[in-house]
């Protein structure tokens, strides 16, 4: 193991070893300690992203949002998205939300 290497993992180590919040049962709730306030379910978003093309969000969870058919986290939203409406969230669609969220969070302990 080269050194850098060493460090990183040392860091790593203290970061994980200093985790005090447990992880929640429901892995689609917006965290309490979260900087800005969340985007509110069943909110309609709308905004431009980076390359200009005109985005629109649909928030099914307290951290999923179907963005132009594509699941996206609440943190990838712009902060000035512009709120344009509401839906009623389908349950179908809010449980394939809690799915793809589970998979990203097993997929992240095993990589």
């Amino acid at each position: 193991m080269d050194a850098d290497t060493l460090i990183h993992s040392k860091s790593l180590e203290v970061a994980l070893a200093g985790q005090e919040t447990p992880l929640q049962p429901d892995v689609t709730a917006w965290p309490s300690d979260a900087p800005r306030t969340p985007f509110t379910v069943g909110g309609v978003y709308r905004f431009t992203d980076v390359w200009g093309r005109e985005r629109t969000a649909l928030v099914y969870t307290g951290q999923q949002a179907r963005v132009d058919g594509g699941w996206w986290n609440i943190s990838e939203l712009p902060e000035d998205a512009a709120f344009v409406g509401t839906f009623t969230p389908d349950p179908a669609l809010t449980a394939d939300a809690y799915r793809f969220a589970r998979e990203v969070i097993n997929s992240e302990r095993w990589s």
